[in-house]
């Protein structure tokens, strides 16, 4: 596929993702949130236990990166292409992603000092189960420790008890000021570190 062609589908798919998913006027929908590597994260409450998806396509690289969860030691994240864990310095035993390939990655998040959070990719388990013991979700990370998140993410779905709670894209407002988006709640959700980025 050349390059105009790329881009032709890629805004094809803008469109269509803009004319399901309902934004304030003046907002339009960005592609992903991008993280460079730098202490970046911004998140929400929640009670739980909920189950969340959320599509990333992390950077492969030797080094460990965090892309969900609350701090250091109650996160999942990459290593590689594997999935990983901060708690323990926990890795699957197979590669689950690819570079520059979205995942999906789904799971179930409780108040558990044993599996807090379980963690699948495309439907697969990855084996990661972490403890968890914080009302809250933060995507990319949180704290100044260390394992920032380098890679792009698509969105995030929260739901609890079946149904869709939150819903987290990628936007630019009125300012063209890039934000998140919360579609279920009509909020935005500030960044707790750093600086949001959409392309």
């Amino acid at each position: 596929m050349d390059v105009q062609e790329f881009i032709r589908r890629r805004e094809l798919l803008n469109k269509k993702k803009e004319a399901a998913i309902p934004l304030p006027d003046g907002y339009t929908l960005g592609e992903y949130f991008l993280f460079d590597g730098s202490i970046c994260s911004f998140g929400f409450n929640v009670t739980l236990p909920v189950t969340f998806e959320i599509v990333i396509e992390p950077e492969i690289s030797s080094s460990w990166k965090n892309f969900l969860g609350h701090n250091s030691s109650s996160c999942i994240g990459v290593y590689g292409n594997k999935a990983a864990s901060t708690k323990g310095w926990k890795q699957s035993s197979k590669s689950f992603f690819q570079a520059n390939t979205p995942a999906t990655v789904t799971g179930t998040i409780k108040n558990s000092s044993t599996d807090g959070i379980t963690y699948f990719v495309n439907g697969e388990d990855t084996g990661i189960v972490v403890p968890y013991d914080r009302g809250q979700i933060f995507v990319g990370h949180n704290t100044q420790y260390g394992y920032p998140f380098k890679g792009n993410v698509y969105y995030l779905k929260v739901f609890k008890n079946g149904q869709l709670v939150n819903f987290v894209v990628p936007c630019f407002d009125s300012n063209n000021s890039a934000i998140a988006y919360d579609v279920v709640t009509k909020s935005v959700i500030s960044a707790s570190f750093g600086t949001i980025k959409v392309i």
